[in-house]
This record gives C-alpha cells, structure tokens and sequence, in this order.
C-alpha cells in the first residue's frame, strides 16, 4: 500500500515523526516496524508540476513537495493499513498538507484544512 502526502511548504520529518513513538531514521528515510510490517517515509521532494494528480490541484493548488509512504509486504494487516493512514493524516495535519490514496484516487483532508 502506498499513500502520498502533498504539501506546499517543505517539512523536516524528524521535527515531526520521533524516536520516542517508534519511528527510526536512516539517513532520509523514516520507518516504523509492526509485528510483521513496516511503514517507511521519505523526505519530502519536489516532482515536475505535471506529475501532481489532478485530485491534488483542485484541493491545494500550489501544493508542489510529494512525501511517499509505503507499507510492506501488501499482505499487511487492516491494523497495519490504518496505522499508516493515521500517522500519514497527523503529517499532513502538522505540515499544512493532504494526503492522497493513488490507488483510489482519494484525498483525504486534514480536519485543520477542512474547517
């Protein structure tokens, strides 16, 4: 399972994701280990504006920074699905950013920006 969170402004994960909760970096990547899964997160980067679905521009136009999360193996547990949907949405919610489902096509709005 993989999930986007678009952002306008660039974000350090480790002033948002902590050593504290479970989360360990290895250079500029961030990962969360379950039982028998793994969530990982990279730094946020800037892809070319083509590249940014069209689902993403019609809830925050100027968002222009992708940060990419993946839960392996695809064989995950539900649980494991919605730690990685809930610790990408509190990103999102800290950063001023969105998440998005590329595989749906879903975006989910933080309640912050949904206000």
């Amino acid at each position: 399972m993989e999930i986007e969170v678009w952002m306008e402004n660039d974000v350090e994960l480790s002033n948002l994701l902590s050593e504290e909760d479970g989360w360990e970096s290895s250079g500029t990547t961030w990962s969360w280990n379950g039982k028998e899964w793994m969530i990982k997160v990279g730094e946020p980067w800037a892809p070319e504006d083509e590249d940014v679905p069209d689902e993403i521009r019609e809830v925050m136009p100027y968002a222009h920074l992708l940060m990419e999360w993946s839960l392996s193996p695809a064989t995950a547990p539900e649980e494991a699905r919605e730690v990685l949907l809930q610790a990408a949405q509190d990103v999102a919610a800290a950063c001023g950013g969105i998440v998005y489902d590329p595989v749906e096509a879903v975006v989910y709005v933080p309640a912050e920006l949904d206000a």
